[in-house]
């Protein structure tokens, strides 16, 4: 029984303490219809989406509420949070 306590403890510290699970907040308390109209047409995630081969040239610093990135040429946008890496043409 001891041992079962252990393993729970160690699942729950995993999934509550890790990154992922704050990658999971982004941008739920949004409603997709709520979005202006020029962003219907992009899927919106709620993760941050990399560009593969692309470096980037910089870190969003800070942000007040609700941001959304859109990558210029892969037609993808996310909810931001801040550390995200920015790329040229990003919006």
């Amino acid at each position: 029984m001891k041992r079962l306590s252990i393993y729970c403890a160690i699942i729950l510290l995993f999934f509550f303490g890790s990154s992922a699970y704050a990658e999971k907040l982004r941008g739920n308390a949004v409603p997709r219809q709520s979005l202006p109209s020029e962003l219907k047409s992009f899927d919106v995630v709620d993760y941050y989406v990399p560009l593969k081969k692309v470096k980037p040239i910089g870190r969003l610093q800070s942000m007040r509420g609700t941001a959304i990135v859109i990558h210029k040429n892969k037609k993808q946008a996310y909810f931001a949070q801040k550390r995200d890496k920015l790329y040229k043409g990003d919006q």
